[in-house]
């Protein structure tokens, strides 16, 4: 659970230094990092 507080934290920093279509596809990365880490 920690891990995703931690990708969270980083989201937040992207979302704040990036323009919304690179906001999108961080999201999008760090979505399928999010699950990729639950099924392993």
């Amino acid at each position: 659970m920690k891990k995703i507080s931690l990708l969270t934290s980083l989201l937040a920093l992207f979302s704040c230094e990036h323009s919304p279509e690179q906001r999108k596809t961080a999201e999008a990365l760090l979505l399928q990092f999010v699950i990729a880490y639950e099924l392993l």
